[in-house]
């Protein structure tokens, strides 16, 4: 019934656990393993974890290439062949029911396009932990119990796209997500331009053009694992670039007379950022001025008349 795709790179430490939490889900039918590139024994791992169970496939990218997430989940999504498909990273695993609340739910609203679902954290190694805490200005004595991913309040599906927009209520995570195949004909694939932010570009997208809930009162249903290879670990500017990709995809993807001014108004700033890295990093507020002027004149000539309305 369940297809589990999972990108592999650089995951020998992990991937057996990954895989093997994905098994033990009695609804899941089929597992794909996407081999990316990995210079580890990732490769030599997934080969065997492939001859041991028929329920697990193994591929690679043309020639072993390295080709990023978005690319090897979008090959996953291309070769399931199960109803549905939910996603777990090699370095993450699953908790004992996973599926059992979302199928519940499913049976229940038919009409459901995807659902997501909270998810739980572990701290791998100390280094990762620092990072990570730093990374988002948290507090060291931060604990896992304080990081778990979901969208705290319980909405429904015509709101999740601005939910998920204002980012004032939580977040979801795509290993807590499952969807129906069909959800892809409208979305499209996975933005593999996107290196980071590819999950929340793919998100919005969802939650934007499909019956998308997210969950609030279950409890998690996987963990990622947090550590010093996480792909958070970037420069600030590799992640102000990515984040310009990714909001300004979002931007030229949303008919402006589906979304409520108030969302109107977050994208337009966030454009207005997206188009001028350096809005993030001046204190002039005549800089900022400019930067706004820049992209209203830009509204203007691209007609986009609700956005410039909200812009106002």
């Amino acid at each position: 019934m369940i297809t589990v795709i999972i990108p592999v790179y650089n995951a020998a430490a992990f991937v057996e656990e990954a895989v093997q939490s994905a098994l033990r889900q009695p609804e899941v039918t089929e597992i794909i393993l996407i081999e990316d590139g990995s210079l580890d024994e990732s490769l030599t791992i997934c080969e065997e974890l492939s001859k041991e169970n028929e329920m697990v496939t193994l591929l690679k990218h043309s020639e072993g290439k390295n080709k990023g997430a978005g690319a090897s989940r979008n090959l996953g999504i291309q070769h399931a062949t199960k109803e549905w498909v939910a996603f777990l990273d090699a370095d993450d695993f699953y908790l004992e029911n996973r599926f059992k609340n979302a199928l519940q739910y499913i049976q229940m609203h038919p009409e459901t396009d995807a659902l997501g679902e909270p998810i739980g954290a572990i701290f791998h190694d100390e280094k990762g932990r620092n990072q990570y805490l730093d990374h988002l200005r948290l507090s060291h004595n931060t604990t896992v119990s304080d990081l778990v991913t979901k969208v705290n309040i319980d909405v429904n599906t015509k709101e999740t796209f601005e939910t998920l927009l204002l980012s004032n209520a939580g977040s979801q995570s795509i290993i807590g997500l499952m969807v129906n195949k069909r959800v892809f004909q409208k979305t499209g694939l996975i933005n593999e331009k996107l290196t980071i932010a590819q999950d929340t570009n793919f998100l919005l997208k969802l939650a934007y053009c499909c019956n998308f809930k997210c969950l609030s009162d279950v409890p998690p249903i996987a963990i990622r694992r947090i550590h010093s290879g996480n792909r958070w670990n970037a420069s600030l500017k590799r992640r102000l670039y990515f984040y310009s990709l990714h909001i300004q995809d979002i931007y030229h993807f949303v008919e402006e007379s589906k979304i409520s001014k108030k969302a109107a108004k977050k994208l337009v700033w966030a454009y207005v950022r997206s188009h001028r890295v350096e809005y993030f990093q001046t204190n002039s507020m005549l800089l900022k001025i400019l930067y706004a002027l820049y992209s209203y004149i830009y509204l203007i000539r691209y007609n986009r008349p609700l956005l410039i309305k909200a812009y106002i």
